[in-house]
C-alpha cells in the first residue's frame, strides 16, 4: 500500500529514501510502518511543500484512500524549546521572544521551527528555566523592570 504526503520545504534536505515513517488512523491507536521509496525531484511552487511516497506491506487494516496521520522523526535539536505560538512576536528580520532576566525584560532573537496547533519550537540565547512572556507583549520593551506576582492563594 502507498502513502503519499507532503512536508515543509526547510525539512526536504531531511527525507532520505528507505527512511522510516509511522502512521495511525483516526480514532485508532494502532501504529502502522512504511518506507519511503520516492519523493518529487522539486519543491511545488505553491504551496513551498515536498511530495514524500512510502510503501507499506499491506494489511486488512488500512482501507486504499483512507486519510492517515504521518509522524516522521526530523532528528533531535537539543537546544530547541516548544513554547506558546503567542510569545512569538514577528519582525522585520525574523522573530523575537521576551524574557524575564534579572527582573528586566530582555528582548531575544530567535529562529522557529516544527510547528503544533498551539505551539512552536525556537532556538536562540534561551535556557532551561528562563521565563518567556505571553501576554501583554504590546506593553513591554526591552529593559523595562518587572515584577512576577503569584496567582496562587
Amino acid at each position: 500500500m502507498k502513502i503519499e504526503f507532503s512536508i515543509a520545504e526547510m525539512y526536504a534536505s531531511l527525507i532520505k529514501t528507505g527512511q522510516e515513517i509511522t502512521f495511525g488512523k483516526e480514532k485508532d491507536s494502532t501504529a502502522y510502518s512504511a518506507k519511503v521509496y520516492a519523493f518529487e525531484p522539486s519543491i511545488d511552487a505553491g504551496t513551498r511543500m515536498l511530495k514524500v511516497r512510502a510503501l507499506m506491506e499491506n494489511t486488512k487494516n488500512v482501507i486504499p484512500g483512507t486519510f492517515v496521520e504521518v509522524r516522521l522523526d526530523l532528528g533531535d535539536e537539543p537546544d530547541a524549546f516548544m513554547v506558546p505560538a503567542e510569545s512569538i512576536i514577528p519582525i522585520l528580520k525574523g522573530q523575537k521572544v521576551y524574557l524575564i532576566r534579572d527582573g528586566k525584560v530582555a528582548e531575544v532573537i530567535v529562529q522557529t521551527g516544527i510547528r503544533t496547533a498551539d505551539k512552536v519550537q525556537i532556538q536562540g540565547d534561551i535556557k532551561a528555566g528562563d521565563k518567556l512572556l505571553i501576554s501583554g507583549l504590546l506593553a513591554v520593551r526591552a529593559g523595562m523592570p518587572v515584577e512576577i506576582k503569584s496567582t496562587t492563594k
